[in-house]
């Protein structure tokens, strides 16, 4: 049984309660990855225990706002072959169809590092949601006022119900992303801010998803 503090407000009951909601979702999802972890091969428990303390530093350290952000002019069709050389060395593409369309030979501004670090979280949770046998669409597309990045994938989908809770740290719905911890999308939400991209998503559950990435266009490198 939970006892909630007496108050004549209810806003602040209202509160309390949300608040309480958010600290037992993390604890579940957090008890869930280290049971996972914990039922490892020696080896392997420790290898993955690493990683997953590192990922959290690295999410505390952008939070923290500890990111340096430099930005140059990118093309987007050697930019994308980048990315895609950079997943195979960790990710199986071999039953995947992948397409790539970009609207037009254009460039835009932004960071490099970032943004790739940004498309590289988006894509393994893609293939993933996959299961390594799907399709995957990459597009950019461009206005007068912003650069749309797509990727768009026929995998699982996201379900409604977590649907507000997609870029939560520590968020995993099924067994196919188990391979990670549920941080990526954390870390390419907090990222975004830093090269004020907006990321959007559409899910078509149980049939896929789409996440959208739009970088404005009036960004400048320094100097010119």
């Amino acid at each position: 049984m939970i006892f909630f503090p007496k108050s004549k407000n209810k806003k602040d009951i209202s509160l309390y309660k949300k608040e309480y909601k958010n600290y037992n979702y993390f604890i579940k999802h957090l008890f869930n990855i280290i049971k996972r972890i914990y039922l490892m091969s020696p080896q392997e428990r420790e290898k993955k225990l690493k990683f997953f303390l590192k990922r959290l530093e690295i999410l505390s350290e952008i939070i923290d706002g500890k990111v340096i952000s430099e930005f140059k002019e990118i093309c987007p069709k050697e930019f994308i072959q980048e990315v895609i050389s950079e997943i195979k060395n960790f990710e199986d593409l071999t039953h995947i169809d992948l397409e790539i369309l970009v609207e037009e030979d254009f460039k835009f501004v932004s960071s490099p590092s970032i943004l790739k670090f940004i498309l590289i979280e988006i894509l393994k949770n893609s293939i993933w949601a996959c299961k390594n046998q799907g399709k995957i669409s990459i597009s950019f597309k461009e206005d007068n006022y912003n650069v749309y990045i797509e990727i768009k994938d026929n995998g699982i989908g996201i379900p409604k119900e977590i649907k507000d809770d997609i870029f939560l740290p520590l968020t995993q719905f099924h067994e196919r992303f188990y391979k990670g911890f549920g941080l990526g999308l954390s870390m390419v939400k907090e990222l975004s801010r830093f090269m004020a991209c907006n990321v959007e998503f559409e899910s078509y559950f149980p049939e896929g998803a789409i996440f959208r990435l739009i970088i404005p266009k009036n960004i400048k490198i320094k100097g010119k």
